[in-house]
């Protein structure tokens, strides 16, 4: 099945329709646009996290999901490479999500299928038992407590921002 996505309800969108889209590779023969960076990895952690629609009430869910992958499976939002003064020196840039990240993106619908937390817990940990290379292996009491937690962070972070 093809991962459909959809961003007309996304207000953040709507009030700044050219940030959606952007170019890569401007000026050379690989040149294309796509979409922006922030808004794809969150169209294709949808299935990671198992919410295919972001919305107020869901928001802290969509975060606290991927905010547990972040933590154990190391993954970032997006990355970049930062170059010293000469060019030179490559050196990796992660970005990780934040709650207005997901409150700029409140309205962004895929096709996926909704896990409910206490399902998607489940699935985490019996996916990530025999993962060699998660040191602090998560169990299920320990990582609703931080899910939780993190909940807690994002919804302070929102109404903070009303």
């Amino acid at each position: 099945m093809t991962l459909n996505w959809d961003t007309t309800r996304v207000k953040y969108f709507s009030e700044n329709p050219d940030e959606l889209w952007v170019t890569y590779g401007e000026g050379t023969k690989e040149e294309y646009s796509d979409v922006n960076a922030e808004t794809k990895t969150l169209i294709f952690a949808t299935m990671a996290v198992g919410i295919g629609n972001i919305k107020i009430g869901n928001a802290s869910d969509f975060y606290a999901r991927f905010k547990i992958m972040e933590k154990y499976d190391k993954i970032s939002l997006y990355s970049t490479f930062v170059y010293d003064e000469n060019g030179e020196n490559p050196e990796r840039k992660n970005t990780y999500l934040t709650p207005d990240v997901v409150i700029k993106h409140i309205g962004l619908c895929t096709n996926v299928s909704y896990a409910s937390k206490k399902d998607w817990i489940a699935r985490y940990v019996k996916n990530n038992s025999n993962n060699k290379y998660i040191e602090d292996k998560p169990n299920i009491k320990d990582l609703t407590k931080f899910y939780d937690i993190l909940k807690e962070e994002f919804e302070g972070s929102f109404y903070a921002n009303i």
